[in-house]
C-alpha cells in the first residue's frame, strides 16, 4: 500500500470538512442539490466525498451524481448528530450500538475508526476463495474447512493465533477496496455494490504465498516481516514460508502483528 504523509491527510481532512460547511450553507434546492456523501474511500479523511483513491474518485461539488441501484436513499436533511448513524431503514442508531448501521453480510469495526468490512473480503485461501461467509446475524462465521483459513497454519503473515480468522479476528483497517464494505455516518447508510470488487480485491490480506520473493504483491509484507525474523528474505518455497512463519521470533513478542498494515494488497 501506498503511504500518505500526515500532513497530506490533515489538508484534506481540512479541505472536506470545510466543503462540508460551505454545502451546508450555500448550496440549497432541487435544482441545485448537496453531494451525496456516500463514499467509501477513507471516510476519516474525505467525509464522503471520495469513492476510490486518485482524482477520479473524487465527488466534484457540480459533478453529476447518479444513483445506483444498490444505493438506499433516505431524507436528505437527515442528521442522527454526534455518535449515532443512519441505518439501511433511515433511523438513526442508538449511541450505544453503533454497529446497528451495518448493512447484512457485514462485520462491524469499531477501531481504528468505525467500517463495515463484507465477510466475504479479507482473509482467502491458496485458491482464492473466502475463508468467511455471513452468519446470518450480525457477524462471519467460517466458509471453509480448509486449513489455510487456520490462524496456527500461519498462511496469513502478520495474525497470530489460534482458530478460524473469521472468529473475532480484528484487521483494522482504515480503508478497503471497492465493493468490500462501508463506512457509515450521520447522513446516508452505509451502503456498497459487491460486483465492483476484483479477486484481488477480495483477498486483500497477504498469504504466505503473496510474500515468497517471485510474488507481484505483498513485497512491503515481506520487508517487514523480515525484520522480525531474517527467515522470511531466504524462504523461497511456500512451505519453508509457513515454517518460517511459525518460527519462535515472529510468534514472541509485536513484532510479527505491528506489519499488519503493510501486508495488505
Amino acid at each position: 500500500p501506498v503511504e500518505v504523509s500526515p500532513l497530506c491527510e490533515e489538508y484534506h481532512r481540512a479541505w472536506s470538512e470545510y466543503r462540508e460547511l460551505f454545502e451546508e450553507e450555500h448550496i440549497k434546492g432541487a435544482n441545485f442539490p448537496r453531494t451525496r456523501k456516500n463514499g467509501n474511500y477513507r471516510n476519516d479523511i474525505y467525509q464522503g466525498y471520495c469513492t476510490e483513491r486518485g482524482k477520479e474518485g473524487y465527488k466534484g461539488i457540480a459533478d453529476r451524481d447518479p444513483i445506483d441501484e444498490w444505493e438506499i436513499l433516505c431524507n436528505p436533511d437527515l442528521d442522527c448528530g454526534p455518535g449515532r448513524y443512519v441505518m439501511n431503514d433511515c433511523t438513526c442508531s442508538p449511541v450505544d450500538d453503533p454497529c446497528l448501521a451495518c448493512p447484512a453480510n457485514t462485520r462491524c469495526q469499531l477501531s481504528p475508526i468505525f467500517m463495515c468490512i463484507d465477510c466475504g473480503c479479507g482473509f482467502c485461501n491458496y485458491d482464492l476463495q473466502p475463508c468467511c461467509t455471513f452468519n446470518g446475524v450480525n457477524n462471519c462465521k467460517s466458509g471453509t474447512n480448509d486449513n489455510e483459513c487456520l490462524l496456527q497454519f500461519d498462511q496469513f503473515g502478520a495474525f497470530l493465533g489460534e482458530g478460524n480468522a473469521c472468529s473475532g479476528v480484528e484487521i483494522s483497517v482504515t480503508a478497503m477496496p471497492n465493493g468490500c464494505g462501508c463506512q457509515p455516518n450521520e447522513n446516508t447508510p452505509c451502503t456498497y455494490d459487491p460486483s465492483k470488487r476484483t479477486a484481488d480485491e477480495i483477498c486483500f490480506i497477504c498469504t504466505s504465498s503473496d510474500i515468497l520473493p517471485d510474488a507481484t504483491v505483498c513485497s512491503d509484507c515481506r520487508e517487514c516481516l523480515k525484520n522480525c525474523d531474517p527467515c522470511v528474505d531466504q524462504a523461497t518455497t511456500l512451505s519453508a514460508m509457513e515454517k518460517c512463519l511459525s518460527s519462535k521470533p515472529l510468534n514472541d513478542g509485536l513484532c510479527r502483528v505491528e506489519c499488519d498494515r503493510f501486508c495488505r494488497k
